[in-house]
């Protein structure tokens, strides 16, 4: 039973980021809000709600591994879904311009899982005075500036590149897509958690480790929305949008974390995770370097940039065997 409710949970939570992705799409196109904030904040906000209450209940019922190892793990698995889908839309360059079109959240999300990876390896005596993680307390105020600097980015936004072909975003209204995007959040919130409850469900009923379950089954299953609609996003032609929503999901899981680590008042919450955490962390900050290295690289060197895209999804496969015999 709980195998069929899991396969449904999927099914559902695909069809509504297809949709989602569709009105977002018509709201990055036909809005005044912008595609940087459509994707960043609104897409990214809306996918990473499967994420949110699997956390929340993961913590609520004291399995802080899995609390923290859906975090990090999304992160790695929205990257991979970059890694990916660089080498089928080859023709975007999607690796090359991630950086170019998302400097702040790029920078933001290296800055903040830098932190939290020190902090793994440095035993800090404020950690045994706060409840909360130094690293948290620094991320707080990095979250500050970064929110101001989007304020600052939506007052003077970059010019989107212009579509050829937006005329498919004509055929729905505006209003209809904002009812449109509410309805599909919904529904990826309700089959999302559904999704993530019963696959930790039948994740209990096996000998592997929490540290494997919540960085890779449970948060590639709570990752679909995000796969879905980047898919959706990059063939509808809009690269801005799918970068923009993989990069601002990942700044909502690693907030999210942060408010994790605040609300739980047990102590830090990578103070008790398992070490498997910290390969997951080096392999995010690897993630980033490549990505950055890959910035403004001539559109000549196809091969350069796929090469790169296989090293990342190579990194992805050694770190889940590692979890795994761990």
């Amino acid at each position: 039973m709980a195998i069929l409710l899991f396969l449904l949970s999927a099914l559902m939570s695909v069809l509504a980021s297809i949709k989602l992705s569709s009105y977002a799409d018509v709201l990055s196109e036909r809005s005044k809000w912008g595609t940087a904030f459509i994707g960043a904040f609104l897409l990214a906000g809306a996918t990473t709600l499967p994420e949110v209450t699997t956390s929340w209940v993961a913590l609520s019922v004291d399995n802080r591994e899995i609390a923290a190892g859906n975090m990090f793990g999304s992160n790695g698995f929205n990257l991979l879904i970059l890694a990916i889908a660089h080498i089928i839309f080859t023709r975007h360059r999607l690796l090359e311009q991630s950086f170019l079109f998302v400097r702040g959240p790029f920078i933001m999300s290296f800055s903040v899982t830098l932190l939290l990876w020190i902090d793994t390896q440095v035993d800090s005596i404020w950690d045994e005075r706060l409840y909360i993680g130094w690293s948290s307390i620094a991320a707080v105020i990095f979250f500050f500036i970064y929110f101001l600097y989007q304020h600052f980015q939506k007052k003077h936004p970059l010019a989107d590149n212009e579509n050829d072909e937006s005329f498919h975003t004509r055929a729905i209204s505006v209003r209809k897509a904002k009812y449109g995007f509410f309805i599909s959040t919904v529904l990826i919130l309700i089959f999302g958690s559904t999704l993530a409850l019963s696959g930790d469900y039948i994740a209990k009923t096996t000998t592997i480790s929490s540290s494997f379950i919540g960085t890779v089954a449970i948060a590639c299953a709570t990752s679909l929305p995000e796969a879905v609609s980047v898919y959706v996003a990059l063939g509808l032609k809009n690269v801005r949008l799918a970068i923009a929503m993989l990069f601002g999901s990942n700044i909502m899981n690693l907030f999210l974390f942060i408010a994790l680590d605040v609300s739980d008042l047990n102590g830090p919450l990578l103070s008790s995770v398992e070490h498997g955490q910290y390969i997951t962390l080096l392999m995010l900050l690897a993630f980033h370097v490549i990505i950055f290295l890959n910035a403004n690289r001539d559109p000549k060197g196809k091969a350069l940039s796929i090469g790169s895209a296989l090293i990342m999804i190579a990194l992805y496969l050694s770190m889940n065997y590692l979890l795994f015999v761990s």
